[in-house]
């Protein structure tokens, strides 16, 4: 006789469906025909049980009961059953703990160590998320800058990181900074003044008329998890609230990475002795941007990301520069204008006294190292770093045709400038993770995307939810840490894909040249709207999908 297989219980004898549906069993071996003279179970069957799950049912019939009756041998049954039921738990434990240690290569006995590359929003963010899905690890974040700079960088539009660090108990570090974003508005600009409005979002109503807008709403639906922050106050919020447990390393930068027995050594350089420190980890993660060292070291030189033959000049100016005049006063709401070859945004960042206003001018241009330094997208970041800059914002926006009290006005009253060159991977399926899963990339080291959709930051955080979850999943299954980075990269690179290539094409539109194109953008935009297709672009981008 063969093992009996669930799906032939109904043809059994009564005695062994009773047996099968009141215990822990799911193979029974030996098992004998309705015609043997013993009145119980012969031992063959007693020893023949696996336990493998509990079953819920619990259906028997009066021959059962008469069958232990008859034989009086049920609470001896009971009893050995019991006992074999409690051995195969502890074989069960030992089992898994011994996967856990030979699949994934990591012990329970020690932490899990995580070497994260660079503090900016999604580093620092990653270390959030490791520490609150992983149950033993021990994060180490590095920063090559020697702090953490307050007045780095310009504005971030935040939505679904919103929805991801809610799952964390991250939101408030985000809302407490954070200017609630309750529109968009969009206009076409020629000759120094508007002409016509494109199209309008209601941030709120696009995420309730959605499925996808489901999860971007906050506090039992009622706001809407889009906020525009002040990178520098996200920075500041994420570094100072992180747990004690995590250790942050400035003025320190990674110069080399190879595989070591179960794990990784990296060579860690201070960059101001030139000090070298190799350590070992489990996991390195790239949080290191478009010129992304760690891609290098892992990937090669020929992964870089390709230039967009775009540039965006970015200018932050007081609060209270922008004219909210054709808005109502309303600084929640983002302003968006189409002129010829050029492309503007304005909004304000930040509340209280962080609060700034921003603007940011894209258009196209062939020259990709015309400000570009190696290493260093945000080299120019400072208080009233650049004259010539600004005198060249100015003249470029009066160039485009753009309204002068609403744009122009901003620009002559901005103190900080810089211009960087828009580069962006293209969507292409190739590993995200190197070394025998030892090296994983997330955010825009992996799949940088133009900024017309204002989801770099978004999406990077997204990763990193979702590469913490599978890594504190497989941890605790004791499944192998490169599965776990091979479904990071399944769930998350349609997503990212779908958002690069949808940025790629608004930049095209947005920045078409003058004459016909340029009227044929703000003719298709005006038509999108009325169509509420632009709302529904703007809830697909921000959608979480981790």
């Amino acid at each position: 006789p063969g093992a009996l297989r669930s799906r032939s219980l109904a043809r059994s004898p009564t005695w062994c469906r009773f047996l099968t549906s009141s215990s822990p069993c799911v193979r029974i071996r030996s098992v004998p025909s309705s015609s043997s003279s013993s009145s119980s179970p012969p031992p063959s069957l007693r020893a023949g049980f696996k336990r493998s799950s509990s079953s819920s049912d619990s259906s028997s019939d009066s021959s059962s009961d008469s069958f232990f009756t008859k034989g009086g041998s049920l609470k001896r049954t009971i009893q050995s059953l019991t006992a074999r039921s409690a051995d195969d738990k502890k074989n069960n434990a030992r089992s898994v703990n011994s996967s856990r240690k030979n699949s994934s290569g990591f012990s329970p006995s020690k932490p899990f160590r995580v070497l994260v590359v660079g503090a900016g929003p999604s580093g620092l963010f990653l270390a959030h998320a490791l520490q609150e899905k992983l149950t033993h690890t021990k994060v180490t974040v590095i920063e090559r800058r020697e702090s953490i700079e307050p007045e780095l960088g310009a504005g971030l539009n935040l939505n679904g990181a919103v929805a991801v660090a809610d799952k964390i108990k991250l939101k408030d570090v985000i809302t407490n900074v954070g200017n609630p974003l309750r529109g968009v508005r969009a206009y076409a600009a020629r000759n120094g003044r508007i002409t016509q409005q494109l199209f309008e979002v209601d941030v709120a109503t696009a995420f309730r008329s959605s499925e996808l807008g489901a999860e971007l709403m906050l506090d039992g639906g009622t706001k809407p998890a889009a906020y525009t922050v002040m990178r520098s106050d996200a920075l500041k919020g994420l570094a100072d609230a992180l747990p004690s447990q995590v250790e942050l390393k400035l003025g320190t930068k990674i110069q080399s990475i190879k595989r070591v027995g179960d794990g990784v050594s990296a060579t860690l350089t201070n960059v101001d002795n030139g000090i070298d420190e190799t350590r070992e980890f489990d996991l390195v993660v790239g949080c290191d941007g478009v010129r992304s060292t760690v891609r290098r070291l892992a990937f090669g030189d020929g992964a870089d990301a390709q230039y967009a033959g775009l540039r965006v000049l970015f200018a932050v100016a007081p609060a209270g520069s922008r004219d909210l005049t054709d808005i109502g006063g309303e600084s929640g709401i983002a302003q968006q204008f189409f002129a010829e070859g050029a492309y503007a945004l304005s909004y304000t960042g930040g509340i209280g006294e962080g609060a700034r206003d921003l603007l940011a001018l894209v258009y196209r241009s062939d020259a990709e190292a015309a400000t570009a330094v190696e290493d260093d997208e945000n080299v120019d970041w400072r208080e009233g770093s650049s004259g010539a800059l600004q005198k060249r914002l100015i003249a470029m926006c009066k160039k485009a045709g753009m309204p002068q009290n609403e744009v122009v006005a901003l620009a002559e009253k901005s103190t900080r400038l810089t211009d960087v060159g828009v580069y962006h991977h293209l969507p292409r399926w190739q590993p995200w993770y190197a070394m025998d899963g030892r090296v994983v990339l997330l955010g825009d080291a992996v799949h940088a995307m133009p900024p017309f959709l204002g989801q770099g930051a978004n999406q990077a955080m997204q990763d990193c939810y979702c590469l913490a979850t599978l890594l504190g999943d497989a941890l605790e299954n004791g499944t192998e840490i490169a599965s776990a980075l091979a479904e990071y990269q399944r769930r998350r690179f349609a997503p990212t894909a779908k958002v690069a290539v949808t940025a790629r094409v608004l930049g095209e539109l947005e920045t078409a040249p003058e004459g016909v194109p340029a009227a044929v953008r703000d003719v298709l935009f005006r038509v999108l709207g009325a169509l509420d297709v632009t709302a529904k672009v703007y809830v697909d981008g921000a959608a979480v999908r981790v």
